[in-house]
């Protein structure tokens, strides 16, 4: 029982770590590359872009997993966003799983209309077979998930080259799901 509580301890000072290390990123605007290999981790990049974001947050994922978007933390983070006035656009290939992140957002909605998407794919487009996931604030910070089946991803608070190849993503996936281009 004791290794249990250990093993526990040692995983959320990591997380912590990891944390912090990324809140650094963010707050130098370094544009290193950095890599992040689970959940966890997607949800306190996610997180960071949500709290800093000052004009949008653009997200194009698999099914929008429970484990990283119904967390606490992060939703309080959407909410800040949309009060500072960001708008949060979400694209997800099949049936998202975050139901509390989608109450809330549709909560915001009502106070945000344009500020605020999240629409699934049609069956027939063609985003649906790219095999990658990303999230993409400001044209900047960036996180990008090359197999959508793993966690496996790189991130960058500010790299507006990758930022810019990301972001023609989300766009042609856009016009693909019927949403206007902002």
């Amino acid at each position: 029982m004791n290794t249990t509580i250990e093993e526990t301890s040692i995983t959320e000072s990591s997380l912590e770590r990891y944390e912090e290390a990324v809140k650094s990123y963010f707050d130098l605007e370094s544009s290193e590359i950095f890599h992040n290999g689970k959940k966890e981790h997607a949800k306190i990049i996610i997180e960071q872009m949500f709290s800093r974001a000052e004009k949008s947050v653009h997200i194009f994922c698999k099914n929008l997993l429970a484990e990283v978007y119904n967390d606490t933390h992060l939703l309080r983070a959407l909410h800040s966003c949309m009060h500072r006035g960001a708008s949060v656009h979400v694209l997800v290939e099949n049936e998202p799983q975050a139901k509390d992140f989608l109450m809330e957002s549709s909560y915001l909605k009502q106070k945000y209309p344009q500020k605020l998407s999240i629409r699934q794919l049609g069956a027939r487009s063609s985003a649906k077979k790219w095999g990658f996931n990303f999230a993409v604030m400001d044209a900047k910070a960036v996180r990008f998930e090359a197999d959508k089946e793993q966690s496996n991803a790189i991130a960058s608070a500010h790299n507006e080259k990758l930022a810019a190849v990301v972001e023609a993503a989300f766009d042609v996936a856009r016009v693909e799901a019927g949403l206007a281009c902002i």
